[in-house]
């Protein structure tokens, strides 16, 4: 995640990051430096955003067998 941000604020980055995207990288970084010590972050992280991606490739699974666009 560092080096995404490293490449996206370097000069030779097609399109630099936004400000948005660099908070948000930053904010999961700040939360990882924590994960050994907080069981709550590691819930989030193993659990809540498996959870999280399941439901967005049950999603686009539906959309795949249904011929929809997604």
């Amino acid at each position: 995640m560092a080096s995404v941000i490293r490449v996206g604020q370097s000069q030779f980055a097609s399109n630099p990051i936004d400000e948005d995207s660099y908070d948000r990288i930053m904010s999961c970084l700040h939360i990882l430096e924590q994960f050994s010590t907080d069981s709550s972050v590691k819930s989030v992280f193993l659990h809540d955003t498996r959870a999280a991606f399941a439901r967005i490739v049950e999603a686009e699974e539906v959309c795949v067998f249904f011929h929809l666009i997604c």
